[in-house]
């Protein structure tokens, strides 16, 4: 994670425990935590079309997916799986 971080140019300083349990409120974190700015959403009124023709775009549509773990979890899935792009419902998610 640290030469990710780096190779990034972000910033990484090291706690102890109680401030990473601060900073995730009693959550699980593994010993790493990323402050981040929440990501905006941005309306798709129609799917792109897939890259090529005769190509199958697989796309993954979440609804009301509010737990992070749960949601990095998918993310991680869909790249591994080669979606295409992921959907989230702006509305309780």
């Amino acid at each position: 994670a640290e030469r990710l971080a780096a190779e990034g140019g972000l910033p990484v300083s090291r706690v102890d425990k109680h401030s990473l349990n601060l900073l995730t409120r009693d959550r699980p974190h593994q010993g790493v935590v990323l402050q981040a700015e929440a990501l905006g959403f941005e309306p798709m009124p129609l799917l792109p079309p897939p890259p090529s023709e005769g190509a199958r775009a697989v796309w993954l549509a979440l609804d009301e997916v509010s737990d992070p773990q749960n949601l990095g979890s998918l993310l991680r899935s869909a790249l591994f799986l080669g979606a295409a792009g992921v959907l989230v419902s702006e509305k309780n998610s």
